[in-house]
């Protein structure tokens, strides 16, 4: 079974964030999301390494 994140943001602010994730150079707000995410999980693992190797 497939896990889904749900962020909700409120109707005001929807346009507003097209807009940045547009200016930002991504297509659309799931690609900006996937992306963000990904290098929050890049982090975590070199944290995690580290932490695994006393550094």
């Amino acid at each position: 079974m497939a896990e889904s994140l749900v962020i909700e943001v409120p109707g005001e602010l929807v346009d507003g964030l097209d807009d940045i994730v547009m200016l930002l150079g991504f297509r659309s707000r799931e690609e900006f999301a996937l992306v963000a995410l990904r290098q929050l999980l890049d982090r975590h693992m070199a944290l995690m390494r580290c932490i695994r190797s006393g550094v």
